[in-house]
């Protein structure tokens, strides 16, 4: 083996590690959360039981959700408005989503040599998603920008699709928090107002987002049509 590709083989390894190691701290932590969604006191004592690591709890439950895409981000971002409010919830919402995708994205990057066969047959792929078809756009970042802002798009496999791409990461990672920040700022709203008792303004919110993801899903050949045509 060649220098670069034991190099690449250490970084795969290091991550998977380091997956390992925050699932079995994180899962029994994330399970409880999720399985108490409905009783956000029951919630917020539970991050509070934590004491000062509550913060580090949350950053690690969000950094794990960039590496485990099927984990559901919105009740991690909810649960940080619970704990402390709208303007440091979305902080740390946007802090632990920009390093989940950078620890992704660096790790794939530095892996496509030893991951490129994995990948053929999807080269091939007639999906506007495609690896392909994302390289041959002048501005990739614009669309992880809207990956990321509209609520249904497939902002969780992100970094594994754009890190395979040319895209800069420093233009890459700013369109990542930029593009959070409204999805992160209305979960933490409608978690600081569970928290404050405020159900009424917190139903109403939850409705605006529901009928977002609906009108998401059904106007989603639009939309995709759009934010494809933004980066060209």
């Amino acid at each position: 083996m060649t220098k670069r590709n034991i190099l690449t083989s250490m970084v795969i390894i290091a991550m998977l590690i380091l997956v390992a190691i925050m699932t079995y701290l994180l899962f029994p932590v994330l399970r409880d959360v999720l399985q108490n969604v409905s009783d956000e006191a029951v919630m917020v004592e539970f991050i509070y039981s934590h004491g000062f690591r509550g913060v580090p709890v949350l950053l690690g439950m969000l950094i794990l959700q960039v590496i485990v895409p099927f984990i559901p981000s919105p009740a991690i971002e909810l649960l940080t408005g619970l704990c402390y409010g709208v303007w440091w919830g979305i902080l740390i919402n946007i802090v632990g989503i920009a390093m989940g995708n950078t620890l992704v994205f660096f790790a794939i990057r530095q892996s496509q040599s030893l991951l490129a066969p994995f990948f053929k047959k999807e080269h091939t792929h007639r999906s506007p998603l495609s690896i392909k078809n994302l390289s041959r756009l002048n501005n990739p970042e614009r669309v992880v920008f809207f990956c990321f802002l509209i609520p249904a798009f497939p902002a969780g496999i992100a970094p594994y699709i754009f890190s395979q791409t040319k895209v800069p990461f420093h233009k890459y990672i700013v369109a990542v928090i930029t593009g959070s920040i409204p999805s992160s700022f209305m979960a933490t709203l409608l978690g600081d107002r569970l928290s404050q008792g405020n159900h009424e303004t917190a139903i109403i919110l939850g409705v605006i987002l529901v009928l977002v993801v609906i009108l998401v899903l059904i106007f989603k050949k639009q939309l995709m049509a759009f934010v494809f045509s933004t980066g060209e």
